[in-house]
């Protein structure tokens, strides 16, 4: 359950991807969780709450978005 494990190699392309998205549009609330769920990936739990923080920021409660903090803080041992 959870999210996948990728290689490093991948994530690095989906991250830029993201990151160009990101570019184009700071506001992409969708590219900010997805950036969250990369980084939960790369073992980076920390930065993921970062990253879906700001998605939901952008677009309030999404439930999807509060799943995946949820997630993010579940993998860091902490809950706010």
């Amino acid at each position: 359950p959870g999210v996948s494990y990728m290689s490093t190699q991948i994530l690095e392309q989906r991250g830029a991807h993201l990151l160009a998205r990101l570019e184009r549009n700071p506001q992409d609330a969708a590219a900010y969780d997805a950036m969250g769920l990369l980084a939960m990936d790369a073992q980076a739990a920390d930065q993921a709450v970062g990253f879906i923080r700001t998605a939901i920021a952008i677009d309030g409660p999404v439930p999807l978005y509060c799943s995946h903090l949820a997630e993010a803080f579940a993998r860091l041992g902490d809950y706010p």
